[in-house]
């Protein structure tokens, strides 16, 4: 075995997973538990890589002299734990997450781990020798002991670990569509009457039908599939929301600050889990400084005015101020995505023609 040139880390296992892969017919019923005496139990590695199954080797009080442990000594000899590579596993991406040392309780503890971390990574060529030995003879069919000490079926947890990972990532995507399909309940445009009512969601389609008929029509040099996936996440904030605010007219600044607030909060929460690209969209969404962002802040701008003129003015704005906020409400997105502007000035004469057929006047300084 090469010598392992990356420092060992201690990690802290999901309980689920150890719970899996101790299935007494598929895995092994000898996986440690990952919890002792109300204290979460770490585990070292990777002690060991075969193929893509990288091995965590448990720590514990026990002192053993035997070939399937390492023991972690103090200077003076005192053996303090040891690493029981016969009860090492195969980890399953996601299943773990680092042990947070420098913020263990109590200080006496906290020392205790930081001393058995750095002998281990001062050894740990001969760990890592050690689980490599300890993992061929087990596979060479020497026996399910080793000096009397059991090994961990290998095999059959490396089958388990794959099925796991085959089997959280369905769980995970499946989690995330019931997650995200909440946002069909939002009420856009929550603020006015009900006429005026609809889905967050249909808001986000009808964005892709602007975005893909103009990307393809005049020919716009964007990255198709991350304009796509700015569309559907930009509005991820709204998820939970009884109704957003879009009367930008009448939006006090502290109630936008509390509605950002609260949007940041929850696409947090929907980072950790699904991961940060939700994040990474939402930042680039709400300070855009792509072709792709600018384009798609553009258009989420623009589209309130194709639902005003097929709801009808008559039916939603009752003051001058909330007139002109939404005849203006594109006008600085397009500025910063020119592009769009020939089509922008059309579909202003369109909301033009709108507001004189209900009896309302449009102002030349609406104009972009």
């Amino acid at each position: 075995m090469k010598a392992n040139e990356t420092f060992l880390g201690f990690f802290l296992v999901d309980r689920e997973y150890a719970d899996f892969l101790r299935d007494p017919i598929y895995g092994d019923t000898h996986v440690p538990f990952t919890e002792y005496e109300k204290r979460q139990k770490f585990f070292i590695g990777v002690v060991l890589k075969i193929g893509n199954h990288k091995y965590f080797a448990p720590i514990t009080s026990y002192c053993g002299v035997d070939d399937a442990t390492f023991n972690i000594v103090r200077k003076h000899g005192e053996i303090i734990s040891s690493v029981r590579l016969n009860f090492m596993f195969p980890i399953a991406d996601n299943a773990c997450r680092k042990l947070d040392i420098p913020n263990l309780k109590p200080v006496g503890y906290r020392n205790l781990v930081l001393e058995e971390y750095i002998y281990c990574n001062k050894h740990r060529n001969e760990i890592c020798a050690l689980a490599q030995s300890l993992y061929e003879s087990r596979l060479a069919g020497k026996g399910r002991t080793h000096e009397g000490k059991y090994i961990i079926n290998f095999k059959r947890l490396e089958r388990r670990a794959s099925s796991y990972q085959k089997g959280k990532k369905v769980r995970e995507i499946l989690d995330y569509i019931l997650e995200i399909q909440r946002i069909k309940d939002v009420k856009r445009y929550g603020s006015y009457k009900e006429i005026f009512h609809e889905s967050v969601a249909a808001h986000g389609f009808l964005l892709v039908v602007l975005a893909t008929k103009l990307i393809d029509e005049l020919k716009l040099d964007l990255d198709y599939r991350q304009v796509i996936k700015l569309i559907l996440t930009h509005d991820f904030g709204e998820i939970g929301l009884e109704f957003d605010f879009a009367n930008v007219a009448t939006v006090t600044e502290k109630e936008k600050r509390l509605k950002d607030d609260v949007e940041n909060a929850k696409i947090k929460t929907l980072a950790s889990k699904y991961g940060e690209e939700i994040q990474t969209l939402h930042s680039e969404y709400t300070k855009p400084k792509t072709r792709e962002g600018l384009f798609v802040k553009a258009l989420d701008k623009i589209e309130p005015m194709f639902f005003l003129i097929t709801r009808g003015v008559e039916h939603i704005y009752d003051t001058a101020k909330e007139r002109r906020a939404c005849a203006v409400n594109g006008n600085k997105a397009v500025k910063d995505f020119p592009e769009l502007i020939p089509f922008y000035k059309e579909l202003q004469s369109r909301m033009k023609s709108e507001y004189q057929k209900a009896g309302h006047e449009w102002e030349k300084e609406y104009e972009l």
